[in-house]
Formats: structure tokens, sequence, C-alpha cells
């Protein structure tokens, strides 16, 4: 599905959408890591010792 020869940003026209895709990618890379974590980012920098 990920084509590394030909990202949207190389192609002509379509910079907009890969910044779109890029912002909406990392949001949900960051909620699937504290979705994982169970941890919000002010605990994770002060982390309690519960296991």
């Amino acid at each position: 599905m990920r084509r590394v020869s030909t990202p949207d940003s190389a192609l002509p026209g379509r910079p907009a959408r890969a910044v779109i895709i890029t912002a909406l990618l990392e949001r949900l890379l960051v909620w699937a890591v504290h979705r994982a974590s169970g941890t919000p980012p002010s605990e994770r920098r002060h982390p309690r010792h519960t296991n």
C-alpha cells in the first residue's frame, strides 16, 4: 500500500494532500502510542511505577 518510489509529495499538484495525510498519520500514531501505554503525555514525562 505504501509506495516509497513515488510519494505524494513528489507528484505535481498534490503537496497539500500529502501534508494532510502526513498530519493525519502523525496524529493517529500519537493516539495509538498513548492508547497502548494508557498514560497521557504529562504522566509519560513523569511516569508512575505501576508495573
